[in-house]
């Protein structure tokens, strides 16, 4: 599986997807630290609706890792799961910052 897969934004240009990943890498690092204070706090429902919206910024950007470890979390926290909070936000960084270094890597924001 490709760390970052840009096939759903094929249609744009190279600026726009710029654009598209730059917002990405600032939204979702905030969401990810605010996450990582409500998994301490077994706050289920705004952990739900966090970790959705991370699904689908991850899913839009092609970020597929980062979205199923983020559907995990929601899925447990719809079901008011025990969630072990640092085993989730050790992965989910590590695979985000595997996004993130592909894509300063390859020069994908301008």
């Amino acid at each position: 599986m490709p760390i970052l897969n840009l096939y759903n934004l094929k249609e744009f240009d190279s600026a726009l997807i710029s654009q598209i990943l730059s917002i990405y890498i600032t939204d979702v690092t905030k969401d990810i630290e605010r996450l990582s204070e409500l998994l301490k706090s077994n706050q289920h429902e705004e952990i739900r609706r966090l970790a959705h919206k991370i699904v689908g910024a991850s899913k839009t950007v092609g970020a597929t890792k980062v979205a199923e470890i983020a559907e995990e979390i929601e899925d447990k926290a719809e079901k008011k799961a025990p969630i072990n909070d640092i085993q989730f936000i050790k992965s989910l960084n590590g695979a985000f910052n595997e996004v993130k270094e592909h894509i300063y890597k390859n020069d994908l924001i301008h």
